[in-house]
């Protein structure tokens, strides 16, 4: 009898790890440390699920709480290679680009296509594109970097920012504009 007991607390310790690790692993970043709660919680479900066998015992706690435990590490995968993927663009090179018209084109292309996913993601109830989305927009704020990085390297007079492009020479006439209004005032 104390046996049994011990096997159910082997498969009940296997579902609290993949328990935990199930939650954390829905985080992103650091979700990859609920892979050892899950290795830890197959290994104890599976240790759990052959002694019931040998035992002729139930062995439903211990197969839940193998499932359980497994699920962990499919998220975590999924999590490694959607934003792996994200990042395949960083060896992407905009250095041939030697004209800030051509910068702010690029920009607008990239801004156009950010919108039309983070659109699509607004549409879609069901969450189904929400990990290719992710990378498709991870990989696009690493290309705007890079592009402003090489609009200052070509003195381009305009900073990136959420809402388009800002020209510094436009935005320094609209706030001395608005300082010569508030004098005034």
């Amino acid at each position: 009898m104390n046996e049994h007991r011990q096997d159910n607390t082997l498969a009940i310790v296997s579902l609290v790890l993949g328990g935990l690790g199930f939650f954390l692993s829905m985080i992103p970043c650091i979700g990859f440390l609920s892979v050892p709660l899950g290795i830890i919680g197959i290994i104890l479900g599976a240790i759990a699920y052959f002694k019931a066998r040998d035992n002729g015992d139930k062995k439903t706690l211990s197969i839940v709480a193998l499932v359980v435990s497994f699920l962990p590490l499919l998220i975590s995968a999924i999590w490694y290679f959607t934003f792996s993927s994200g990042f395949s663009n960083i060896d992407r090179d905009y250095s041939s680009i030697q004209s800030c018209d051509t910068l702010k084109i690029e920009i607008d292309r990239i801004r156009v296509a950010t919108d039309s996913i983070e659109n699509e993601l607004d549409k879609d109830d069901a969450g189904t594109s929400v990990f290719g989305s992710m990378s498709a927009i991870t990989s696009m704020a690493i290309d705007m970097v890079k592009l402003q990085e090489q609009a200052d390297i070509l003195g381009c007079d305009f900073i990136i920012e959420d809402a388009g492009v800002i020209d510094i020479e436009e935005e320094s006439m609209k706030i001395d504009s608005l300082k010569k209004e508030d004098e005034d005032n």
